[in-house]
């Protein structure tokens, strides 16, 4: 992906099945004059079609919207070799949607609530190659990392088991 010339608006792409949200953001996006809204789609079917047209340089997807979500968007991206950033942009705080989304590939989970400026700061950074989360997230990816950290180190333990002791515990 090439990055947008300094004096260039960031190239966004907006999808989510609320037409209220996608306008109001879209309006909120371009106020600053740094990010373009180059398409705006109500589903991940949509978005496909779109991409190869708007050429955007960043996408911003809510995460659950039909029929498919956002999660099959960003898998369907990933797979179609799209190398730009995608931002998960949602209500949802759980800590399992956060895992799902960054698996599934997006470099950023953002929450609707957030302050507008810092959903611009997030898409501006995002273009610069940074991974961005809301701050309200932010514990729960550490708990993520460290949740991946014990099960490495359960994993670790259980080597220590003879093979009997392994086979009893099995079977309780």
């Amino acid at each position: 992906m090439n990055l947008p010339v300094a004096d260039e608006a960031i190239r966004v792409m907006l999808v989510d099945d609320h037409t209220l949200f996608r306008k109001g953001l879209a309006e909120l996006l371009e106020q600053r004059g740094t990010i373009k809204v180059a398409a705006i789609a109500g589903n991940g079917d949509d978005a496909m079609r779109v991409l190869p047209e708007a050429k955007p340089d960043v996408i911003i997807t809510d995460l659950n919207m039909p029929p498919h979500g956002g999660l099959a968007l960003l898998r369907q991206l990933v797979a179609g070799g799209w190398n730009g950033p995608v931002l998960v942009l949602t209500v949802s705080d759980a800590e399992e949607d956060l895992a799902a989304a960054m698996q599934a590939g997006a470099k950023g989970y953002l929450l609707k609530d957030m302050e507008p400026e810092d959903v611009v700061d997030a898409v501006q950074r995002a273009v610069r190659g940074e991974t961005v989360v809301a701050p309200a997230m932010t514990l729960k990816l550490v708990n993520l990392l460290q949740g991946g950290n014990a099960a490495n180190a359960k994993a670790d333990t259980l080597k220590l088991l003879t093979a009997r002791e392994r086979e009893i515990l099995q079977h309780l």
